[in-house]
């Protein structure tokens, strides 16, 4: 996957939404950083040997909430 390419993208589209009042712009597009890592993270604890579905769990944390 090219993700710088898809960074661009999620930028574009949330790096400078305000969702919330209280919150910075930009804030649902870190969030979905950190959310894509986290899974990374998370699934490697959880299942060490099964890599190949990281690029689709990192995509999925930077998208989730596109919409919201």
């Amino acid at each position: 996957m090219d993700f710088e390419r898809l960074n661009e993208i999620a930028f574009r589209l949330m790096g400078r939404r305000k969702s919330h009042l209280e919150r910075e712009a930009g804030a649902a597009y870190f969030h979905g950083q950190r959310t894509g890592k986290s899974a990374v993270l998370l699934r490697k604890k959880l299942i060490p040997d099964e890599s190949g579905m990281d690029d689709i769990l990192l995509c999925a944390g930077m998208f989730h909430d596109m919409c919201k």
